[in-house]
Protein backbone atom coordinates (compact mmCIF):
# COMPACT_ATOMS: atom_id res chain seq x y z
CA UNK A 1 0.00 0.00 0.00
CA UNK A 2 1.62 3.30 -0.91
CA UNK A 3 0.40 6.28 1.80
CA UNK A 4 0.90 10.11 0.98
CA UNK A 5 0.93 12.19 4.14
CA UNK A 6 0.04 15.39 3.94
CA UNK A 7 0.21 18.40 6.30
CA UNK A 8 -2.63 20.69 6.15
CA UNK A 9 -2.19 24.45 5.26
CA UNK A 10 -1.18 26.75 7.05
CA UNK A 11 -3.06 28.91 10.17
CA UNK A 12 -2.65 31.92 11.54
CA UNK A 13 -1.24 30.57 14.66
CA UNK A 14 1.05 28.83 12.23
CA UNK A 15 2.42 32.46 11.27
CA UNK A 16 2.84 33.68 14.53
CA UNK A 17 4.47 30.25 15.82
CA UNK A 18 1.65 29.93 18.26
CA UNK A 19 1.49 26.50 19.69
CA UNK A 20 -2.14 25.26 17.98
CA UNK A 21 -2.08 21.87 19.60
CA UNK A 22 -5.92 20.44 19.03
CA UNK A 23 -7.20 23.99 19.75
CA UNK A 24 -9.60 24.39 16.34
CA UNK A 25 -7.67 27.08 14.25
CA UNK A 26 -8.73 27.77 10.39
CA UNK A 27 -6.54 27.86 7.27
CA UNK A 28 -5.43 31.41 6.69
CA UNK A 29 -5.86 32.72 2.93
CA UNK A 30 -1.82 31.66 2.63
CA UNK A 31 -3.28 28.39 4.48
CA UNK A 32 -5.91 28.21 1.58
CA UNK A 33 -3.83 28.73 -1.41
CA UNK A 34 -1.32 26.36 -0.37
CA UNK A 35 -3.61 23.01 0.00
CA UNK A 36 -5.12 24.71 -3.69
CA UNK A 37 -1.57 24.83 -4.90
CA UNK A 38 -1.10 21.18 -3.81
CA UNK A 39 -4.45 19.79 -4.85
CA UNK A 40 -3.44 18.91 -8.45
CA UNK A 41 -0.40 16.75 -7.54
CA UNK A 42 -2.97 15.13 -4.55
CA UNK A 43 -5.61 13.95 -7.86
CA UNK A 44 -2.83 13.22 -9.92
CA UNK A 45 -1.57 10.79 -7.35
CA UNK A 46 -5.32 8.95 -7.41
CA UNK A 47 -5.86 8.12 -4.02
CA UNK A 48 -8.64 5.54 -3.32
CA UNK A 49 -8.61 5.95 0.45
CA UNK A 50 -8.09 9.03 2.74
CA UNK A 51 -7.65 8.98 6.65
CA UNK A 52 -8.37 12.55 8.07
CA UNK A 53 -7.72 14.32 11.57
CA UNK A 54 -10.82 15.80 12.38
CA UNK A 55 -9.65 19.12 13.51
CA UNK A 56 -10.59 21.82 11.18
CA UNK A 57 -7.54 22.81 9.65
CA UNK A 58 -7.06 19.25 8.61
CA UNK A 59 -10.47 18.41 7.41
CA UNK A 60 -10.50 22.06 5.63
CA UNK A 61 -7.67 20.81 3.94
CA UNK A 62 -8.95 17.47 2.87
CA UNK A 63 -11.79 19.06 1.27
CA UNK A 64 -9.62 21.49 -0.86
CA UNK A 65 -7.36 18.67 -2.25
CA UNK A 66 -10.08 15.83 -2.78
CA UNK A 67 -12.70 18.05 -4.21
CA UNK A 68 -14.00 16.39 -7.26
CA UNK A 69 -12.61 13.05 -6.24
CA UNK A 70 -15.94 11.29 -5.77
CA UNK A 71 -14.68 7.48 -5.49
CA UNK A 72 -12.42 8.35 -2.67
CA UNK A 73 -13.39 6.85 0.76
CA UNK A 74 -13.02 9.41 3.01
CA UNK A 75 -12.84 8.29 7.42
CA UNK A 76 -11.93 10.93 9.82
CA UNK A 77 -9.51 9.46 12.04
CA UNK A 78 -8.98 10.94 15.84
CA UNK A 79 -6.23 9.42 16.53
CA UNK A 80 -4.28 11.34 13.93
CA UNK A 81 -4.98 14.75 15.97
CA UNK A 82 -2.27 16.90 17.21
CA UNK A 83 -0.78 16.37 20.56
CA UNK A 84 -3.16 17.70 23.17
CA UNK A 85 -0.74 20.36 24.69
CA UNK A 86 -3.30 21.58 27.22
CA UNK A 87 -1.93 24.77 28.98
CA UNK A 88 0.73 25.64 26.63
CA UNK A 89 -1.71 25.89 23.33
CA UNK A 90 -2.90 29.33 22.79
CA UNK A 91 0.96 30.36 23.60
CA UNK A 92 4.04 31.88 21.93
CA UNK A 93 7.65 30.62 23.10
CA UNK A 94 8.03 33.44 25.22
CA UNK A 95 4.76 33.51 26.57
CA UNK A 96 5.00 29.43 27.27
CA UNK A 97 8.66 30.53 29.40
CA UNK A 98 6.74 33.50 31.06
CA UNK A 99 3.99 31.53 32.43
CA UNK A 100 4.54 28.17 32.60
CA UNK A 101 8.47 27.70 33.03
CA UNK A 102 8.05 25.01 35.55
CA UNK A 103 6.69 22.66 32.61
CA UNK A 104 9.00 23.84 30.49
CA UNK A 105 11.74 22.74 32.48
CA UNK A 106 10.10 19.34 33.21
CA UNK A 107 9.57 18.67 29.38
CA UNK A 108 13.48 19.71 28.56
CA UNK A 109 14.31 16.79 31.75
CA UNK A 110 12.11 14.06 30.31
CA UNK A 111 10.42 14.76 27.31
CA UNK A 112 9.00 11.58 26.87
CA UNK A 113 6.64 11.01 29.63
CA UNK A 114 6.82 14.74 31.19
CA UNK A 115 3.06 15.53 31.51
CA UNK A 116 1.80 18.91 30.03
CA UNK A 117 -1.23 20.05 32.58
CA UNK A 118 -4.48 19.83 30.84
CA UNK A 119 -2.78 17.81 27.93
CA UNK A 120 0.04 14.49 26.82
CA UNK A 121 2.65 13.06 27.52
CA UNK A 122 4.97 12.65 24.09
CA UNK A 123 4.51 9.16 25.05
CA UNK A 124 1.02 9.39 25.07
CA UNK A 125 0.89 11.37 21.74
CA UNK A 126 3.11 8.50 20.25
CA UNK A 127 0.75 5.36 21.27
CA UNK A 128 -1.86 7.35 20.17
CA UNK A 129 -1.19 8.03 16.63
CA UNK A 130 1.05 4.75 16.02
CA UNK A 131 -2.65 2.96 16.75
CA UNK A 132 -3.75 4.51 13.65
CA UNK A 133 -1.80 2.06 11.73
CA UNK A 134 -4.21 -0.82 12.98
CA UNK A 135 -7.37 0.52 11.49
CA UNK A 136 -8.60 -2.04 8.54
CA UNK A 137 -7.99 0.24 5.52
CA UNK A 138 -8.86 -1.35 1.96
CA UNK A 139 -6.84 0.54 -0.38
CA UNK A 140 -4.24 0.73 -2.54
CA UNK A 141 -3.18 4.24 -2.57
CA UNK A 142 -3.91 5.74 1.32
CA UNK A 143 -3.61 9.89 1.56
CA UNK A 144 -3.25 11.30 5.42
CA UNK A 145 -3.91 14.70 5.92
CA UNK A 146 -2.89 15.41 9.48
CA UNK A 147 -0.01 17.77 11.50
CA UNK A 148 3.40 18.12 11.60
CA UNK A 149 3.37 16.13 15.45
CA UNK A 150 1.60 13.17 14.57
CA UNK A 151 3.22 12.73 10.58
CA UNK A 152 6.12 13.19 12.53
CA UNK A 153 5.77 10.25 14.52
CA UNK A 154 4.42 8.50 11.59
CA UNK A 155 7.45 8.97 9.74
CA UNK A 156 9.46 7.59 12.79
CA UNK A 157 7.58 4.51 13.01
CA UNK A 158 8.40 4.16 9.30
CA UNK A 159 11.79 4.04 10.14
CA UNK A 160 12.20 2.02 12.38
CA UNK A 161 12.61 4.54 15.18
CA UNK A 162 11.48 4.74 18.56
CA UNK A 163 9.79 7.51 20.67
CA UNK A 164 13.29 8.31 22.38
CA UNK A 165 14.69 8.90 19.19
CA UNK A 166 12.32 10.61 16.64
CA UNK A 167 13.37 11.72 12.96
CA UNK A 168 14.37 15.33 13.36
CA UNK A 169 12.89 16.65 9.97
CA UNK A 170 10.57 19.41 10.30
CA UNK A 171 7.44 18.99 7.75
CA UNK A 172 6.04 22.09 6.05
CA UNK A 173 2.26 23.09 5.64
CA UNK A 174 0.69 21.79 2.91
CA UNK A 175 3.95 19.23 2.08
CA UNK A 176 4.30 15.74 1.68
CA UNK A 177 5.66 12.56 2.35
CA UNK A 178 5.57 9.82 0.36
CA UNK A 179 5.98 6.05 1.99
CA UNK A 180 5.00 2.68 1.14
CA UNK A 181 3.39 -0.14 3.63
CA UNK A 182 5.07 -3.89 2.59
CA UNK A 183 2.80 -6.80 3.95
CA UNK A 184 -0.65 -6.73 4.99
CA UNK A 185 -1.82 -7.30 9.02
CA UNK A 186 -1.63 -10.13 10.46
CA UNK A 187 1.42 -10.61 8.24
CA UNK A 188 4.45 -8.82 9.21
CA UNK A 189 4.36 -5.20 8.18
CA UNK A 190 7.48 -3.08 7.38
CA UNK A 191 7.88 0.22 5.53
CA UNK A 192 9.84 1.89 3.00
CA UNK A 193 10.14 5.56 3.17
CA UNK A 194 10.69 7.24 -0.39
CA UNK A 195 10.61 10.78 0.41
CA UNK A 196 9.76 13.00 3.27
CA UNK A 197 8.50 17.15 3.04
CA UNK A 198 8.07 17.27 -0.50
CA UNK A 199 6.57 20.88 -1.50
CA UNK A 200 4.17 21.06 -4.69
CA UNK A 201 6.47 23.82 -6.53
Amino acid sequence: MQILLIRHGQTEWNATNTLQGQTDVPLSPLGIQQAERLAPVVRAWQPDWAWISPLGRATQTADILFKGLGELHRELVPELMERANGCLEGLTRDEQLAQHPAVLLALRQDPVHAPIPGGESLFEFWFRVISALERPVKAERLAVVAHGGSIRLLISHFLGLSVDHLVRAHFDNACYSHAERLGTPPQEVRYRVHSINVSAS
